[in-house]
């Protein structure tokens, strides 16, 4: 539930990144570029998702007493990887809708259909495959209880990186095109 929890913590806060977002608006009035605009968005979020994921992991193996600290720079990197793939979609999310009424309501939809799809209830095919929240899924159950080697996982992790690109390359296309933000 760590891997959920972050990847939605980070996408439902960047869900309102970009719009309706008035300083940015008079940002766009400079020579900065709606892509420095989409990498800083998703860099903030990044961030803030990091720093979530160290209060959660220190939780999780302190109060639950959990014993992951010899893998706890591990679990660092897979929930570094929920946190920007959370971020890019979060970030997307916030470009494809017009309003934040639109954007809480397309998160909720995220939250509600990854609780059916992200959390390994049942086999969804092709999402088990590419969704970066059931990569990030398995890959932490496996190296944190498991004891599955980082590296076992690269396939996976590229994966996840590519469709976190995806997602912020088509973040941008839509921004490119959009007149307003809000």
């Amino acid at each position: 539930m760590i891997v959920f929890a972050v990847f939605i913590a980070v996408a439902a806060t960047a869900a309102q990144a970009i719009v309706g977002d008035i300083p940015l608006n008079r940002m766009l009035l400079t020579p900065a570029t709606k892509m420095e605009a989409v990498l800083a968005k998703v860099g903030a979020y990044f961030v803030v998702g990091m720093l979530q994921t160290q209060f959660l992991l220190i939780l999780w193996q302190v109060l639950f007493e959990i014993d992951a600290w010899g893998v706890y720079h591990i679990l660092n990197f897979v929930l570094a990887l929920m946190s920007f793939s959370g971020a890019s979609l979060g970030v997307l999310i916030s470009t494809v809708v017009t309003t934040r009424l639109q954007a809480n309501q397309s998160f909720l939809f995220l939250l509600f259909g990854s609780t059916i799809v992200g959390t390994g209830f049942m086999d969804v095919g092709l999402v088990d495959d590419y969704f970066p929240l059931n990569l990030g899924r398995v890959m932490m159950t496996d190296t944190a209880f498991k004891g599955v080697d980082i590296l076992e996982f690269v396939d996976e992790i590229n994966i996840i990186v590519v469709m976190s690109l995806i997602f912020m390359l088509l973040a941008w296309f839509i921004f490119v095109r959009k007149k307003t933000l809000a």
